[in-house]
């Protein structure tokens, strides 16, 4: 009975929810289009889809527009996107929380990186900070050098400080919670050509199959400008570039809802990224395969790799990965269904 009750409970709950989004969606629907160039839905036709959406998989389809759904001629239909939640909870059921730690502690992962010689960056100190009292757990603290702080556990930049010199006023002003004090990579030449301001990172994200192995979902180009600033972050303003699985650079560069656009060309350097072919696409790859056999009970795993001078490099793993965005030109939903039907066979 306490079941049934729970069950009932559970499915109020969601229609109240979904009640709730279907009035937001007036609001969604006036968001700018990413291809004012072309001839748009009219606003009953974009109300059914996103509609449809909502009381099928439970949640705003806040990608609508990033995807080009909301175009007339749209070579894409919304059945064949992953929704964020049923990609949420798949992912997260498949994804052993423990061994994700190893993932979600970056001094934890550095320490495993380095052990087993896969390149990432160094990680000079670690340092906790609470009730106003610094202490220096692991490493030195040189005055000087080109670091950044992490947050231990942060994401999508949260918690990141850029520093030429660690002075103890600053980390005085810093929040209370564990750091690591890592060094800053120098991108190669190559890569400062699209975007200088920041280290441009691809996010690949690898999966195990039912034989064990490793193998590529799909790949991003993450690119940062003067509004991100020294991060490349798609939260920060960053572009977001959908990659072939040649390592070659789609015609268009994505910027978040705020910003609202897309672009052919970098507006800070001028750089073109249709066509685009990314050195040492595929040591890159090899590289992020390399470190997944490290984690055997982790089905699904969020690269983000930097090129070197001296080649890729792995600056961390993310079992928590967003989909969403790399389904931009790149809907993955077929194949994503394929690969959760062969690990429930």
């Amino acid at each position: 009975m306490k079941a049934i009750i729970l069950k009932i409970y559970r499915a109020v709950k969601t229609e109240i929810k979904d009640i709730c989004n279907f009035f937001k969606l007036f609001r969604f629907l006036k968001e700018p289009s990413y291809y004012p160039e072309r001839k748009r839905k009219n606003f009953f036709h974009r109300f059914v889809d996103n509609a449809v959406w909502l009381f099928k998989n439970h949640e705003i389809n806040k990608f609508y527009n990033l995807y080009g759904l909301d175009i007339a001629d749209s070579k894409y239909k919304s059945k064949e996107f992953l929704p964020y939640r049923k990609f949420m909870n798949e992912r997260n059921s498949v994804n052993d929380y423990r061994e994700c730690n190893s993932l979600r502690d970056k001094f934890v992962f550095y320490t495993l990186l380095n052990t087993v010689n896969i390149k990432t960056p160094k990680v000079h100190a670690l340092i906790e900070k609470t009730k106003g009292s610094v202490n220096l757990l692991y490493g030195d603290l040189n005055k000087s050098g080109d670091y950044f702080l992490k947050c231990i556990d942060g994401e999508c930049a949260d918690g990141v400080h850029h520093l030429k010199r660690v002075d103890d006023i600053y980390l005085e002003t810093i929040k209370d919670g564990t750091y690591i004090l890592q060094e800053r990579i120098t991108q190669s030449e190559e890569i400062s050509r699209i975007n200088s301001h920041a280290i441009n990172t691809l996010r690949s994200v690898t999966y195990r199959d039912n034989e064990g192995e490793i193998r590529v979902l799909l790949s991003v180009m993450r690119i940062g400008n003067l509004t991100s600033g020294h991060v490349d972050n798609w939260a920060a303003g960053g572009y977001c570039v959908p990659v072939s699985n040649q390592g070659i650079l789609h015609k268009y560069g994505f910027q978040k809802i705020q910003w609202a656009k897309k672009t052919t060309i970098h507006e800070d350097s001028g750089f073109v990224f249709e066509g685009y072919q990314l050195e040492d696409y595929n040591k890159a790859i090899e590289l992020a395969v390399k470190a997944h056999k490290l984690f055997k009970k982790v089905k699904f795993i969020g690269w983000d790799i930097a090129f070197t001078e001296d080649g890729p490099m792995l600056i961390e793993g993310n079992d928590n990965f967003e989909i969403s965005l790399m389904q931009i030109d790149n809907p993955i939903k077929e194949k994503w269904q394929n690969i959760m039907k062969v690990k429930s066979s």
